[in-house]
This record gives C-alpha cells, structure tokens and sequence, in this order.
C-alpha cells in the first residue's frame, strides 16, 4: 500500500507573515494512487487564496484517511527544490526564527514547521520536489484517462516560467517546450486586468465583462503587442502599454464600467486566444496528437476552452477542472506515486468530491436546531420534490450535499441553486447574494441526458461535468434560459448524470417535472467576502447574512424566521477572524487630539493577494470585542463591559455589518 500526500502552498502558519509571494495552499491525499480526500486549505482557515501552509487540509485528509501523519510514504511540495530554497533564504537572511535554526535546508525548514501543526515529525527521506508545471502537467494528464496526449500548461508564473508543453504517454510526461515569463499568458491577462480595476483572481471577471464589448476599438494595439511569430511562438511587447493610455486610461476600482472598458476586455479575450490558439495548434500539427489535456490558471478561460471545443482540432479535451495553483498538489502526488509506485492505477477522473464529508443526520439537525432564534428546520418526506417547488415559485436557495468539491468551482455539493429562466434572477442573486457586478453570468447545470435539448455542443468532445466550457445556447432555447444565457448567447455549461451526483441529478429532475426545464442555475455557495462555505457552520453563516429565502442541507430544509427578537443576538458568541486586528489610532487635528476604534483586515500580509480592510468602529463595540474570546456571549460581553442599554441597538446593528463582511464570527452558545 502507498500514501501520498500533495502539497501546494507557503510554509507560514496563518499568524505568520514571512512569505508574502507563494501559490494558493491546498493538500491531496492518494492511496494505491486514487485519491482519498482533497481539500485547499481556504475552505478551512476561511481566507480567500490561502497561501500559508496547508496545516488544515493536511489534517483533514489525513482524518479521512483514518491515519497518521507517521503513516505517510512520501510528501510531494510542489516547485523545484532551488526555488523554494531562494525564498526560504531571503526570509531566513530577514528574520531569525526562534524555534528553528535560521539557516536550515528548506526540507529542515518545512519538516519544522509541520512538526509544530501535527506534532509529528516526518523523515527528511520522504520529502520531494515536484517542479510547478510538471505538476500542472501530471494533474492534467493522469487524470483524463487517456494513454497519450498533447499536454499544455499555462499560468502567471511558476519556477520561473510560465508555461510548459509535454507529449505524454504510458512512460510518462516529456517536456517538448517551456514558456519563459515574458511569454506569459496569465501575466497579459492580469496586467489588463490591472488596467481595468480588477485584481489579482479577478480575471474572470474580465472574462465576463468581453462579451459585452467590440473587439475592433483595440484589435489594432493588441496586434502590435501580440505578435505572432513561426513554429507556434510569439512576443508580447510591454513596451506598447503606453499606447493604450491615449485611447482609455487606467480604470480606479470604484469608478463604473463604460463600454469603452468591455471593449478593451472584449479585445484582450480575443487576443489571449489567438496567442493560445497559435500555440496549441502549434505543437498539435507537431505531434500529431488527437488528445488535449490543459492545466494552469488560464486553463479556467472557460470562454477559450470552448473555442477549442468547437475548433475541431482534437478528438478529445480535458481540462483539469482544479487547473489553478491548488491544483498542483495534486500534480504532485500523482507524481511521486507514479515515479515511487509505477503499479498503481487511476482512471478517467469521475468526480472531485474529495472534501470534508457532512456529519451524520443527527448532528446536522441538532447544528441547525442551535440557531432556532433565527430560522425554522424541518425534514420534509421528499426534499427533492420540495425544494423543486419552491424554486418554481422564485425562490433561491443554498443546497450542502455530501463531500465539498475540490477546485474553484461548486458543482452541486456547496452551491447556490435557483430557476434558470426568469432573466432576472441574475440581478436578484448577483445583488441580494453575491453583492457583486451585475455583469457577472452564472452558470446552468443540466441533467446529462438532456445536454443536446439546450445546448448545441458537439459531440463526445469533452466531458462537461466540471463546468470548464462555455458553450453555444440553442437559440431557440435563449429566452427560456434567461438568467443563465450570457449576452452572447452562451453559456458556461454543468452536466449532471445520475451516477456521479445523484441528489443533484433527483433535484432537477424535480424541477423538470414540475416545469418542463431540465435545468437549474447554479453558482458557488458563498458571499463576496468568504470562500466558497464547506462545513455546517459556514452554510449556515452565509445563509443567514444574505438573502437567500432558503438552505437544503442534506434532508433537512431551513427556513429564515420573520421577526428575529433582540435577546437572540445577545445569546450569539462573537470572536474575531484570525487575519482581523483591532486598532486604536490617535491623531492630531489643528485643534485636539482624536481617538479612532477601528477593526482592520490586514489580507495582503496573509494570503497570496488581496485587499486591506479598515472600518471604524464605535468605543462600545471595541470594548466588546476586546474581551471577546469564542466562549463569552454579546449579553454577558455587555455586562462586562456596562454598555448602556441605550447603545445596544447600534452595537448589534454594527456587529452583523461585520459579521458580513466576515471579519468576525457569530455562534451560538
């Protein structure tokens, strides 16, 4: 027997703030080469693009493989073992560690600090290295189920390049060409991405907005920027960035989105795909390869995957559907057991539900009964049928199922579900749950079956389980699917089969025979300020600060209550996020000196990228949340604290604006 555990992430614990430049955090446990539990350690630690040590996602694996980490063969961290020892390097020759020799090998170092998140300490002899995008690669490849393949990665950056293309087959992968960074696609993409208001995992947003724009207005500057060049090569020329300020300057964050904006977008898609088309067919026309498997961040350009569906060009695609950083432990593992354990065998990739499982029955009643103050639960005799009816009434709902999925998307285990007709329930969820652009599409998830009645796909092409296409709408079916058809008249695809999701596949199939529609809209569980919500606690949160009339989880239906009385705040435990500080900042005006209570949100120091947060706060509230600790309800913080009965109202009011925002925690005693 075999165990391997994959690894992506830094090596900083959450309070530390050493690495501030690592990929997203995520581990990947196999045994005999399958994979038993798969998680990033976002959905854990609650911080979007997690890039601290996957302390929690190492635990949770090693929970659902019932093992220690003792028991372990090998740990693959994924990078080459030069780049991680420069980084270890500059933080060692920064800050001298008081728990560890500041000067050790990288492998000392990691061993170290896992030894202080497991209490164990594993051999030096089973750790290795695993260069990024061979790990890409082999996440692609192993799991697509083909013998032998063109395989294309694609990101930002990584070991210092930013792309690899490999032949594979039975003997492995073999590295045909490597693309340096200024050749980088994820780089040109985030750069105007920059340019457009957006950050660092928002370039899918900028994905959204292109098909609301003219590409012509720009056509002529990427062209000159983008250059083409023999035996599928190309030159990006940065230095042409300046032309572009002539006809649109850089767009601030909060200043609203103008056509000439989703022009620039829709002309930075086409380029992006022109320069990846060229490539890829490249390489294609080189090998002679029927097969694709692709992986990197610009592996989720949903918009590009689908023109290489209808292209033609292969009989075959595979988009590895976590084919971002977190994806890489995955890579990584596959690996090393391969290099370690050639015997071993995986198949075609069916499903990532590799999470953390929901608790039995009797725990997820009594977890929701605790928050009776706010909501009503009942177990209705058939859930399917039940939820089916109230989404043909309008309503929208949170649906937990099962283990959560690995990878960016929700596929039907911690999603949000709604009608996929009416075209505007695409305002309402984007406005009521979300509370993000109103531009942003969501995506329709379809029995498997009734794929070919919707949508004009073609066929045996690619598998669409994991929502990694956009594809065509019928066009006689554009209208009926209204909240889930983009602009364009596409639209970002999710197939369903009883075999591989069967609460989901029971659900629609309700809806169907209630409405006639084989399909139901589905995004990510989550609001603007979290990842997408994992355990009970996190569904229930979410459900509870946004608008969402309703949440499935397992059998169970849960219903907001009306009128929620002031005592059942009073009985809820705050406690801080672990990233959020409180702060009080004194200043002088011309006049007098000024004291400011403020919570603040420091996320740049403690993810891969993001955005520092800081709210003013009244002195009541402060003193509440000074003392708060997880175990001390807001009634007893308030008696400790003697605040006035005539501030209560505004401290509440002020502690759920927060609790939105997830800079704190709200529990029930």
């Amino acid at each position: 027997m075999s165990i391997i555990i994959g690894l992506c992430g830094g090596f900083d614990h959450l309070h530390e703030k050493n690495f501030r430049d690592w990929h997203d955090g995520a581990a990947v446990l196999l045994r005999d080469g399958q994979v038993v539990a798969a998680i990033e350690e976002e959905r854990l630690n609650r911080v979007k693009h997690s890039n601290k040590l996957p302390i929690r996602a190492v635990r949770a694996c090693l929970q659902q493989a019932g093992i220690t980490a003792g028991e372990v063969d090998g740990w693959a961290l994924v990078n080459r073992l030069d780049t991680v020892f420069e980084l270890v390097a500059q933080v060692q020759m920064t800050a001298l560690r008081g728990t560890a020799d500041p000067f050790c090998s990288p492998d000392e170092f990691f061993q170290h600090q896992l030894h202080l998140g497991l209490g164990e300490t594993i051999p030096l002899d089973r750790i290795f290295h695993v260069p990024h995008h061979d790990a890409h690669a082999m996440s692609a490849f192993a799991m697509s189920g083909h013998n032998t393949a063109l395989v294309v990665t694609l990101d930002g950056v990584g070991d210092k390049i930013s792309g690899s293309i490999h032949k594979a087959d039975q003997d492995g992968l073999h590295c045909l060409h490597t693309l340096d960074i200024p050749r980088s696609l994820g780089k040109l993409y985030l750069t105007f991405s920059h340019y457009l208001g957006f950050k660092q995992f928002d370039e899918f947003k900028v994905m959204g907005l292109a098909p609301y724009g003219d590409p012509t207005k720009f056509r002529p500057l990427f062209d000159k920027m983008c250059i083409v060049r023999d035996n599928g090569d190309y030159q990006i020329d940065y230095r042409l960035l300046g032309a572009f300020t002539q006809s649109i300057r850089p767009r601030k964050k909060q200043e609203p989105i103008l056509q000439i904006h989703k022009d620039l977008a829709a002309a930075l898609q086409e380029s992006l795909e022109r320069l990846a088309m060229h490539l890829i067919t490249h390489f294609k026309t080189l090998t002679g390869a029927h097969n694709l498997c692709l992986a990197g961040g610009v592996a989720h350009n949903c918009t590009f995957n689908g023109k290489l569906l209808y292209s033609g060009l292969f009989e075959h695609i595979f988009v590895q559907p976590a084919a971002h950083d977190a994806g890489t432990a995955l890579g990584a593992a596959l690996a090393i057991n391969r290099s370690h354990y050639p015997h071993d065998h995986h198949g075609a990739l069916q499903d990532v539900f590799w999470g953390l499982p929901l608790e039995g029955n009797a725990e997820i009643g009594a977890r929701l009964n605790s928050w009776q103050d706010f909501c009503c639960t009942t177990k209705p005799d058939d859930i399917f049928y039940e939820t089916a009816r109230l989404l043909a009434e309008g309503k929208v709902f949170g649906w937990v199922q099962g283990r959560s999925e690995f990878g960016p998307r929700a596929l039907g285990n911690r999603s949000i579900i709604a009608d996929p007709r009416p075209a505007e329930n695409e305002t309402i969820i984007n406005a009521i749950v979300k509370k993000r652009e109103a531009f942003r599409p969501f995506a329709p998830v379809v029995l498997e079956e009734d794929l070919h009645v919707y949508f004009d796909v073609p066929e045996g092409r690619a598998d669409l389980s994991f929502m990694t296409y956009v594809v065509n709408v019928r066009e006689e079916m554009r209208s009926l699917l209204g909240a889930v058809t983009h602009v364009d008249g596409s639209a970002r695809v999710q197939t369903v089969s009883r075999a591989r999701n069967e609460r989901l596949w029971r659900l629609i199939k309700a809806f169907k025979e209630i409405t006639g529609v084989g399909v139901v809209l589905n995004t990510s569980f989550n609001n603007h300020a979290e990842p997408i919500v994992d355990s009970v606690e996190d569904a229930i949160t979410c459900f509870i600060t946004t608008g969402l009339h309703h949440l499935v989880v397992d059998d169970y239906l849960v219903t907001k209550s009306p009128v929620i009385a002031q005592d059942a705040y009073l009985k809820l435990r705050p406690q801080l996020h672990p990233i959020t500080t409180l702060r009080k900042e004194r200043f002088t005006t011309t006049t007098e000196w000024q004291t400011i209570c403020c919570i603040t949100r420091q996320q740049s120091e403690n993810c891969t990228y993001g955005e520092d947060l800081r709210i003013p706060i009244s002195a009541e509230l402060f003193a509440v949340l000074e003392l708060s600790d997880g175990n001390l309800d807001l009634g007893q913080l308030l008696h400790h604290t003697t605040t006035p009965q005539d501030k209560i109202e505004s401290l509440i009011s002020e502690l759920l604006s927060l609790w939105d925002e997830r800079l704190i925690s709200l529990s029930p005693r």
